[in-house]
């Protein structure tokens, strides 16, 4: 069998000699009398029989496979669980597949019989444009695999929880609309048998540079690069030898390239390029095939023993915590740039101005502390989308009520909880800038011009726009908490 093919590997019993000897041992007997008697006349055997017999055979094998995405980078968000409705429009449009079927089939009505019988016949309640039929077919197992897949995503906290109660209402709901029995113990999520992340060969994850520079993972930006990086280039070793004679990595002022070195370093220092680019990808978007180019990065680099967790990437310090925030290379133009961010606006929230001062800070700081922070502000963005009816990155803050806020959520609780996210937001970006300007006062402060350093003090001042949020998002949440309507 291809062991590249997307079949599970299974090891013949003719490996095994001791259980080759055994089996003989078994049939010995049937084989003497065999011997002695004259072979029975072969009965006929119907071809359709041998077909069905192989297809659930090889039905069987196939639900060990993982679930797909034919079409990436349309992230879930709590509004698909809202309903079935929703769910199974998510999963028509982004194409999941589960164990090579889709599960929902927009093309139902044009399946043989046979395979209709794979399906639960669903109709749409609402006149979706995107769909020209009114018919679809549910795959009721990927339901199951999916829904199994986000149980196993919901943590012990606030967030988790809400997310198990939704999949947990959720499931109550498709068993009303398909009439079908899936039980809440199916969906219940397992470590022994965890779904697996998987993308076609050909997804395109990133794009890199010829050279790799370890101290600076992140240039080029993901669509600036020549080298793409697909799936097979990180999936095992094979694909990757293959991707890293196509690299050089620059380290410590040394360019190296898979000729001069091909020891377990050069590919760690490869995968300390590409997991630093991921876990910035993963963490900013949170699409599937970012997750998944990080998980597969990951796996990798533990094959070949490399370690991670104090990794150079997107300014993870090699010198420790005893110093920790010191920003390394404050060369004048870097000084620049950071003097020109503008995270903080008290008309508005902008996810974007925010995380591209987080990026440029991690960068340069020298503390794995640093990226921690960043890591939870992060997630934090996320989770607050996750709650919106309607995904944004700008949030209108100028005489915002309790009402227009909560139009923005499902319900109540889901505005509670963005409230409190939008508030660690920018709480802890905050603090981040406060110790960048700690940093620059005592390295780098000559440099810096002093109208620019005045802008960047006001960012974060009594009556600056950061602790302005602050003081609005903090009357905000006790609004909410109250259960008042208005300022």
């Amino acid at each position: 069998m291809d062991r590249g093919s997307n079949m599970p590997y299974l090891p013949s019993i003719f490996n095994d000699p001791e259980l080759l000897n055994k089996l003989i041992d078994v049939v010995q007997p049937s084989v003497k009398q065999a011997q002695a008697t004259p072979p029975p006349v072969a009965p006929t055997v119907d071809p359709d029989m041998i077909k069905n017999v192989a297809t659930k055979m090889a039905d069987r094998l196939l639900r060990d496979l993982s679930i797909s995405v034919d079409k990436v980078g349309s992230p879930l968000f709590m509004k698909h669980l809202q309903d079935p409705e929703e769910l199974f429009d998510f999963l028509a449009t982004s194409q999941v597949k589960y164990a090579g079927r889709p599960i929902v089939n927009l093309q139902y009505n044009q399946l043989t019989p046979e395979a209709q019988t794979q399906y639960i016949p669903y109709t749409w309640k609402e006149a979706y444009p995107a769909h020209v039929v009114a018919t679809v077919g549910v795959y009721k197992d990927g339901l199951v695999a999916y829904l199994k897949s986000l149980q196993s995503q919901a943590g012990p906290d606030a967030q988790g929880k809400l997310l198990s109660a939704t999949i947990t209402r959720l499931v109550d709901e498709v068993n009303t609309d398909l009439k079908s029995d899936i039980s809440h113990e199916e969906v219940k999520s397992t470590k022994e048998q965890p779904v697996q992340a998987w993308l076609p060969d050909d997804t395109h994850l990133d794009s890199v540079s010829d050279t790799l520079t370890v101290e600076t993972p992140l240039v080029p930006g993901k669509a600036a690069g020549t080298i793409p990086v697909t799936p097979k280039d990180v999936k095992d070793k094979y694909g990757f030898d293959a991707f890293a004679k196509k690299v050089k990595v620059s380290k410590g002022g040394k360019l190296f390239d898979y000729e001069q070195n091909t020891s377990e370093t050069f590919f760690c220092d490869i995968l300390q390029v590409l997991h630093a680019r991921a876990a910035l990808y993963a963490s900013r978007t949170g699409a599937y095939a970012d997750k998944t180019y990080l998980q597969m990065v990951t796996e990798l680099g533990g094959q070949y023993g490399c370690n991670f967790a104090g990794g150079t990437g997107a300014g993870r310090g090699q010198t420790g915590a005893g110093q920790a925030g010191r920003p390394t290379g404050l060369t004048p133009a870097i000084l620049e740039e950071l003097a020109s961010l503008r995270p903080f606006n008290s008309q508005y929230i902008s996810f974007p101005d925010i995380t591209l001062f987080l990026d440029k800070y991690a960068s340069y700081a020298n503390s794995g502390e640093v990226n921690r922070v960043v890591d939870a502000i992060k997630t934090d963005m996320n989770n607050f989308k996750m709650f919106l009816m309607v995904p944004a990155d700008t949030f209108q803050m100028y005489n915002l009520t309790t009402g227009q806020f909560k139009d923005l959520f499902r319900n109540p609780a889901n505005a509670q909880l963005g409230a409190n996210a939008l508030y660690d937001i920018i709480r802890y970006a905050g603090s981040l800038y406060q110790q960048m300007l700690s940093n620059l006062q005592t390295a780098g402060r000559e440099h810096l011009d002093a109208g620019s350093f005045r802008a960047m003090q006001q960012q974060v001042t009594p009556g600056g726009p950061q602790l302005t949020n602050l003081t609005s998002l903090n009357d905000l949440r006790s609004l909410l908490q109250q259960g008042t309507v208005g300022r």
